[in-house]
């Protein structure tokens, strides 16, 4: 499936964020905003609460996103006597920018999350909204349980 070849750039930067999070200040800022706030709310949901919030976000934030704002500012960009590709570009552009400072967790989150948009965006025009949903949140999904195996604090060091 094409999903699969969207999510190896997504896979990799995560996987590089959490192999080097101790040799990076900008990676270890995320990797502790994720120890104190994301992982504690997470983790309790099981694996069945959390491919309910990655269905949650991956449908939600594509249907939003790529299927009404993206679609709503390449209308209004051409409306302004811009090109279709201009627009299109530009449509992309502030859309996923957007979306990076909905999700500013920190500013490098911020820039991860705007590309991340960049290519769920790339996607939806080569393959589908379909198929940018479903890359979403299986990468969410996959995300979650790598980051809360990998980083989860170990409670009973802390007990």
């Amino acid at each position: 499936d094409a999903s699969v070849y969207w999510m190896i750039p997504l896979l990799a930067s995560l996987t590089f964020a959490v192999t080097q999070s101790e040799k990076y200040a900008f990676l270890s800022e995320v990797r502790e905003m994720f120890e104190s706030g994301v992982l504690p709310a997470v983790a309790p949901l099981g694996v069945l609460g959390i491919l309910a919030l990655s269905c949650g976000a991956g449908i939600g934030e594509e249907a939003i996103f790529r299927g009404f704002l993206m679609p709503w500012v390449d209308i209004e960009l051409e409306s302004l006597g811009m090109s279709g590709d201009v627009a299109a570009a530009g449509a992309i552009a502030s859309t996923s920018v957007l979306f990076g400072a909905l999700h500013a967790i920190t500013p490098a989150y911020a820039i991860w999350a705007t590309w991340a948009s960049v290519l769920f965006s790339l996607e939806n025009i080569q393959d589908g909204r379909g198929t940018a949903m479903f890359t979403h949140t299986f990468y969410d999904f996959l995300a979650f349980l790598y980051v809360i195996i990998a980083w989860m604090p170990d409670r009973a060091a802390e007990e």
